[in-house]
């Protein structure tokens, strides 16, 4: 039995505790920065782009997005693969993402490394020596080197508030040479331009 002068402090933890509740399970509450994938062009550092093999359902059944898109650029000789992805549902998109992007290939364990000023990009080299996939990943506009730290920093003020989306920036090249350094890459320079057109809209 609770005492009658403890009823009032339960009742507003009560209230308290359902507000996430509310918030993320009944109401699917969730901020529109007014971002699309689809801004970034079918032609990036001078090599066409054209949609990869992929089911429309597939980004959502991986990674909780529902505006994606990958693509191939092709020119100068050189093929690269590009993904981007937005997902309210910040770890499975951050978690492993070349689990998914790069199945069945043996990848090195991630370094990060720096492109151009102030983009961590989590690289990541074939261990046959040939071959490159990177990722950078964007939330609220800000570049996120460590995700799972990110993630604990939000988490409180994430609990009162509409989610906001993670953007995942991937990209693939089976064939650069070893030794090459990334930021010289054509992945790097598809990588960075597509950053850029992404992060123009306002």
């Amino acid at each position: 039995m609770i005492a009658l002068r403890y009823v009032p402090g339960v009742i507003l933890l009560l209230a308290v505790a359902l507000v996430p509740t509310v918030i993320h399970q009944y109401l699917g509450m969730e901020e529109d920065d007014g971002r699309r994938t689809a801004a970034v062009p079918q032609v990036l550092a001078g090599f066409q782009g054209r949609p990869a093999e992929r089911r429309r359902a597939w980004g959502e059944a991986t990674f909780g997005a529902r505006d994606w898109f990958e693509r191939i650029y092709e020119g100068q000789g050189k093929k690269v693969r590009l993904f981007v992805g937005r997902s309210y549902d910040q770890k499975r998109i951050y978690h492993h993402p070349e689990i998914a992007l790069s199945r069945g290939i043996d990848l090195e364990p991630e370094k990060l490394e720096e492109l151009g000023e102030g983009i961590p990009v989590h690289l990541m080299w074939e261990k046959d020596g040939r071959g490159v996939a990177a990722y950078v990943l964007l939330y609220d506009d800000r570049f996120i080197v460590d995700p799972v730290a990110n993630q604990l920093r939000t988490a409180l003020w994430q609990l009162f508030h509409p989610r906001r989306s993670i953007t995942l920036f991937y990209v693939a090249d089976r064939e650069l040479p070893a030794g090459t350094p990334f930021e010289e890459s054509a992945a790097a320079r598809i990588l960075r331009e597509a950053i850029d057109r992404f992060r123009e809209q306002q």
